[in-house]
């Protein structure tokens, strides 16, 4: 990637940084961890699987070399606020949570910065957490919810949380 190029920082915390290009690109680097290797891995895994749904952003490409690792994706819009909160929300939500039972996925990290809205459309990004439908998560993700109900309880409190902002 052409560090001289301009970009926007649409997400910093401790599992890595995200990065939007004035080529719409999104570039995801995960800092180098233990966990961080499983998760880089896990994201490009359920991008692929769920490439031919509405439901999550598209991945573009992916590289590992040594400790750096990359994720491109195509932007598809900013985290869902009280403003840009589909009235048909309710039946998006249901939609996305029907795509990934049969696609066989547990988002696991469904919050308001992992919900995406572009011209009145919602996606998911982040599949780094993501798990196998009804399988029993990691040990090390016994914090998680390993069921759609906790999918469909966080996105359900992510709206919450942003109409009480």
């Amino acid at each position: 990637m052409d560090k001289t190029k301009n970009f926007r920082i649409l997400k910093k915390d401790y599992i890595g940084c995200v990065k939007l290009y004035e080529d719409n690109i999104v570039v995801k680097r995960p800092y180098y961890r233990r966990s961080g290797t499983f998760m880089y891995e896990n994201e490009i895994k359920w991008l692929k699987i769920l490439k031919d749904t509405d439901i999550a952003v598209e991945l573009l490409s992916y590289e590992k070399n040594g400790k750096d690792k990359i994720i491109r994706t195509r932007y598809w819009g900013e985290p869902i606020t009280k403003e840009t909160l589909p009235s048909d929300w309710e039946l998006q939500r249901d939609h996305i949570m029907n795509t990934l039972k049969e696609y066989n996925c547990i988002h696991n990290d469904i919050k308001p910065v992992e919900i995406l809205v572009k011209d009145g459309k919602i996606r998911l990004c982040d599949f780094g957490w993501s798990y196998e439908y009804n399988t029993k998560n990691p040990k090390e993700w016994n914090h998680l919810g390993n069921n759609q109900e906790s999918d469909i309880d966080c996105f359900n409190n992510s709206i919450k949380q942003i109409m009480n902002c």
